[in-house]
């Protein structure tokens, strides 16, 4: 049981390393009725860069407008979705809206102008995070804000309102 949970920490400390880099993680690895591991890596589409490989994971180059968001309130729980932009995927609620934001910037967060609504003067601080490529390059963002309405307000009232 030991060797389990020690498993699961190397394997989420490795995600969470290639999360930070920028990179795409997908893990092939499949469950076996005997609880052993069963790779199943599927071959790469033609022209893509190639995967680095792990023990029960594949670490794939980070599509090219891509960001991981960060929502985390002060003594709070972060909050963190996925965007993908080429082409629109990932589990940001409002992903078209939220690429279409970024593309108007050239990629750059800060440069999204802010949104026309109105904000509550509550300190609820709350800091905001984006990491990722646009065309390639890499992108990082990261403010904190009074509350939440202000930080979804100041950037553009989509990319971190989830």
């Amino acid at each position: 049981m030991a060797g389990r949970t020690a498993w699961k920490l190397l394997t989420r400390s490795v995600i969470a390393a290639a999360c930070a880099l920028g990179l795409a993680v997908t893990a092939p690895a499949v469950a076996d009725s005997a609880g052993g591991i069963t790779h199943t890596d599927a071959p790469a589409a033609p022209g893509a860069p190639e995967p680095v490989k792990g023990p029960g994971m594949v670490v794939r180059p980070a599509a090219a407008d891509s960001f991981t968001l960060v929502v985390r309130p002060h003594g709070q729980a972060a909050r963190t979705v996925a965007l993908n932009c080429r082409p629109v995927s990932g589990n940001h609620p409002a992903a078209r809206a939220a690429c279409d934001q970024i593309q108007a910037t050239r990629g750059r967060i800060a440069a999204i102008p802010p949104a026309d609504t109105l904000c509550t003067a509550e300190h609820a601080p709350v800091t905001v995070t984006a990491r990722g490529a646009w065309h390639t390059e890499p992108r990082a963002y990261r403010k904190t804000f009074s509350n939440i309405c202000v930080a979804v307000r100041d950037t553009g009232g989509v990319l971190f309102d989830f």
